[in-house]
């Protein structure tokens, strides 16, 4: 298997029972109007009779947990399974704080996707495939009279959690931010439109830099995780495309 498989019905409700153990780790997260942000904690209950997930949220990537702290607010939840991801989107039933974080409550799923781990693992384009990408941070105000910057790269690597590019230009652009990049790796299939987290920027010799991304979000929604089918999909054919034997060219004698 390549891609998500969905879990749903009495099964899912098994595989959710017996993963969320307390102190299991896991991750939300929320899209806001400033953008997505992501939430560290761990399971503490949560069972299919009750209908409710239990989660003490314990760090994050920003101060702010009032965006989490809102009752109705729709979050992606992840976390680890032995060789698997697992991930469902859920709605926040209720908040409680407590010392050093809060204590969520959300709506048991009607489904849970799991991807393998092995899809986490990067790899590169077949040998002699140029992957243009397009990249833009999509929070800043633009007008009519005023193009946002778009910029330029060729992919290096990517998996179904994030990507590396070559960039002959890096100039204002800033790690720890969040840019909506594009790219299209075959030109019959859809264009990949996904928002990714700059983690770090490095020199890649001759002038040029190597910018990785951490793709964000995927999770959350129906359509983001048609996106990371799709990223896994495409992980996968590039591994296949990799470990092919190279044709190599005899003399003629």
């Amino acid at each position: 298997m390549s891609g998500i498989q969905t879990i749903a019905g009495p099964q899912q409700d098994q595989v959710l029972t017996d993963s969320i153990k307390p102190s299991r780790h896991m991750t939300l997260t929320l899209n806001t109007k400033d953008g997505w942000k992501t939430y560290k904690g761990k399971f503490e209950s949560g069972s299919h009779a009750t209908q409710t997930i239990i989660a003490m949220i314990v760090e994050s990537n920003s101060a702010d947990l009032q965006p989490l702290s809102r009752e109705g607010v729709q979050v992606g939840c992840t976390f680890r399974l032995g060789h698997k991801k697992c991930m469902f989107s859920s709605v926040v039933q209720s908040v409680e704080p407590r010392m050093g974080g809060i204590s969520v409550t959300l709506q048991w799923p009607s489904e849970l996707q799991q991807l393998q781990r092995r899809a986490y693992d990067r790899t590169s384009p077949p040998n002699g495939s140029v992957v243009a990408v397009r990249f833009w941070r999509d929070d800043l105000p633009h007008s009519a009279n005023q193009d946002r910057v778009i910029r330029h790269g060729q992919m290096e690597d990517m998996s179904a959690g994030g990507m590396r590019i070559k960039v002959a230009d890096s100039t204002s652009v800033d790690v720890n931010v969040v840019y909506r990049c594009t790219f299209a790796p075959r030109a019959d299939k859809p264009t990949f439109v996904v928002d990714a987290l700059l983690r770090h920027k490095e020199a890649a010799g001759n002038g040029r830099t190597s910018l990785g991304f951490q793709f964000v979000g995927l999770e959350a929604t129906p359509e983001g995780r048609r996106q990371l089918d799709r990223l896994a999909r495409l992980a996968n054919r590039f591994k296949r495309a990799q470990a092919r034997p190279r044709k190599t060219r005899t003399a003629n004698t």
